[in-house]
């Protein structure tokens, strides 16, 4: 099942309770407010059986956050963007489960929050496109590349829930 709404999304469990299928895995990137509202309930992060890596930081580098966004340097907003990212802690997680991508992306919202629908992250959190509070990877091969650059590979851990078998065939 592929969740057509956050909600959806949520319910299914997909991020929430269980890893599964193929090993893909989205890395994202909750930036600076965003902090307040994790592990409170009011930030829908998935539980630890979702998340195979997570971890705050003071702050990305300059460079590293040049190398996150390198797709986008040649855009009149990059080096605000660099500047915004920089301003504060970044948290990079990594979620893994069936069609995480796709589940993960509906549960951000657009990139737009004016056109995000409630319930999503950045439709409850959001207000302008330049602090939309939250990255997420738009493909499994993005995901690859980010993970890389955020995580080491002891960092990220091979866990497995005790729900799997209720929630994947």
């Amino acid at each position: 099942m592929t969740p057509d709404s956050p909600e959806e999304a949520w319910a299914s469990g997909a991020l929430q309770n269980g890893l599964g299928g193929s090993r893909a895995a989205q890395e994202r990137s909750a930036r600076a407010g965003a902090g307040s509202h994790l592990g409170r309930g009011r930030f829908p992060v998935p539980g630890a059986a979702g998340a195979v890596g997570s971890r705050a930081a003071g702050g990305a580098s300059e460079d590293l956050l040049k190398e996150h966004y390198n797709d986008l340097k040649d855009r009149p907003f990059f080096a605000g963007l660099v500047k915004y990212m920089h301003s504060g802690p970044v948290v990079a997680m990594v979620w893994e489960g069936l069609n995480v991508v796709k589940t993960g992306r509906v549960m951000l919202g657009e990139t737009n929050p004016a056109d995000s629908k409630p319930g999503t992250i950045r439709g409850d959190f959001c207000i302008q496109v330049g602090r939309n509070i939250i990255h997420g990877s738009d493909s499994v091969e993005s995901a690859e590349k980010e993970i890389a650059l955020w995580f080491q590979p002891e960092e990220l851990v091979d866990y497995k829930s005790c729900a799997q078998s209720w929630i994947y065939e």
